[in-house]
C-alpha cells in the first residue's frame, strides 16, 4: 500500500466523487455542532466531514450518512449512518473510537472489524455503487489481479477492503464480490482493457 495519510485517501475519494463542485464544511461549523452534542467528534470523522460534510447527494445513497447537523449520541455512541432500507445502522463508540453495528430487527450490537478510518473509506466506497455512473462486479477470487492495477487504501484485503485509482475507479470488497465503480463509461472501459478483468456490468 502506498504511504498515505487518511487525509490523502479522502482527497483521492473526493477527486473521484466531486471534482470541482465540492462543498466543504468550515471548522467553526463543526465546533458549533460539537458544542451542541457536548462531545468531541473523533478526529477521522472530523476530517471526513470537513471534506464531505455538505455534499448531501453523496451522503444519502446506499447508506444515509448523517450530515454533521444530523449527528446524535445514543448510549455514548455517535450515530453516523443507516442503511437505506433501515436494516441496520452504524455508530462510533465515543469510549473506544471503534465503529459499531446495530441490527434494527433484533438489536444485535457488535464492533465492526475495521478501524474508524477504514470504515469511513468503506462507507464512501459503498456509496460509489449508487453515486457514480458506471458500476460492475468481479468475483472476490480475482482480488490478486485487481491489486496489480489499483491502489489499496485500507489495511486488509478482506471484506470491507477498498481499492482505487487516481483516474476515477473505486473497488470495494463486499462478501463474495468486488464492486467496481467509475466516474464514466470511458474510464471503466479503459480500466477493463488495461486490467484484463472481465467485469460484469450492472
Amino acid at each position: 500500500m502506498e504511504k498515505m495519510t487518511f487525509n490523502d485517501k479522502l482527497k483521492i475519494m473526493c477527486d473521484i466523487f466531486l471534482k470541482k463542485h465540492k462543498k466543504t464544511l468550515l471548522k467553526y461549523e463543526l465546533v458549533s455542532i460539537e458544542n451542541k452534542l457536548k462531545n468531541t467528534i473523533p478526529e477521522p470523522l472530523r476530517e471526513f466531514y470537513l471534506m464531505f460534510g455538505e455534499d448531501l447527494d453523496l451522503l444519502k445513497c446506499m447508506y444515509n450518512i448523517a450530515s454533521p447537523k444530523e449527528l446524535n449520541v445514543e448510549n455514548n455512541v455517535l450515530m453516523i449512518a443507516k442503511e437505506y432500507q433501515n436494516v441496520c445502522c452504524y455508530g462510533v463508540s465515543l469510549d473506544t473510537q471503534k465503529p459499531m453495528y446495530f441490527d434494527d430487527s433484533n438489536n444485535i450490537i457488535r464492533t465492526v472489524n475495521l478501524d474508524i478510518e477504514d470504515f469511513l473509506i468503506y462507507l464512501l466506497a459503498v456509496q460509489s455503487t449508487q453515486y457514480l455512473n458506471c458500476i460492475g462486479t468481479i468475483e472476490v477470487g480475482l482480488i490478486e489481479e485487481l491489486k496489480k492495477c489499483l491502489i489499496r487504501i485500507t489495511k486488509d484485503d478482506g471484506e470491507g477492503a477498498v481499492f482505487c485509482s487516481r483516474d476515477g475507479i473505486i473497488a470495494v470488497v463486499v462478501k463474495n464480490n468486488i464492486f467496481i465503480s467509475a466516474q464514466n463509461d470511458k474510464v471503466m472501459k479503459s480500466f477493463e482493457n488495461e486490467s484484463g478483468l472481465d467485469i460484469d456490468f450492472l
